[in-house]
């Protein structure tokens, strides 16, 4: 994974889920959230975030705000958000 600072706004809904462990393999996580940021070059990228990250996109963040990420680029071309701010 490479790590990323991206800045862009959001051009979609936030989606958040639950994830449940229904094969017993004890999850890490137990919620996510996602949503689609479109960058300065008109790019548009996939950003998730995790658990208290997840809880925090849905809470405060909406579509057309402008953010500021930091997180790591993970192979199938989706960004995992650490951080992120509005």
């Amino acid at each position: 994974m490479n790590i990323v600072i991206i800045s862009g706004k959001i051009v979609s809904e936030i989606e958040f889920k639950f994830i449940y462990d229904r094969y017993g393999t004890k999850s890490k996580h137990t919620s996510i959230s996602s949503c689609y940021v479109k960058l300065d070059n008109n790019s548009i990228i996939l950003i998730y975030g995790y658990d208290c990250m997840a809880d925090f996109m849905y809470r405060h963040l909406k579509d057309g705000d402008v953010v500021i990420c930091s997180g790591n680029l993970c192979e199938d071309g989706y960004v995992y958000i650490d951080y992120i701010s509005n």
